[in-house]
């Protein structure tokens, strides 16, 4: 369960630079909310 936590919270953080970097901010705050539900 925990790694499962850290892989998911470490593919939010590498999602949000990389959405970030391209300026999809709209995409990034979608993924964002989509992983905190899960």
């Amino acid at each position: 369960m925990i790694r499962i936590f850290i892989n998911r919270t470490t593919l939010s953080i590498f999602a949000t630079l990389h959405f970030t970097r391209k300026g999809e901010s709209r995409l990034q705050v979608q993924i964002f909310f989509y992983l905190r539900l899960l």
